[in-house]
């Protein structure tokens, strides 16, 4: 009896999963296992003059998190 309900539960799991992908523009691939992957077509694609712009404000981005660490490193030495 036990066995019976965990099969019924995990085929409503399941079928949750499945339902909840199919609304929230997932996709499922099933292989060996079950892969859920965003389905590609939902996103915008930015052109090349966005991607720049991204890559610069990631560049300062990084720049900023670099300084951030080596004051903090230098704040440690200080501690010490």
């Amino acid at each position: 009896m036990r066995c019976k309900s965990l099969t019924l539960k995990k085929l409503q799991s399941k079928k949750s999963v499945i339902i909840y992908v199919t609304v929230v523009r997932y996709h499922l691939k099933s292989w060996q296992a079950e892969i859920y992957l965003a389905r590609q077509d939902q996103f915008n694609i930015p052109d090349s003059e966005e991607l720049n712009k991204m890559k610069e404000e990631n560049a300062n981005l990084q720049e900023q998190l670099n300084e951030q660490k080596k004051a903090s490193e230098v704040e440690a030495g200080i501690l010490d």
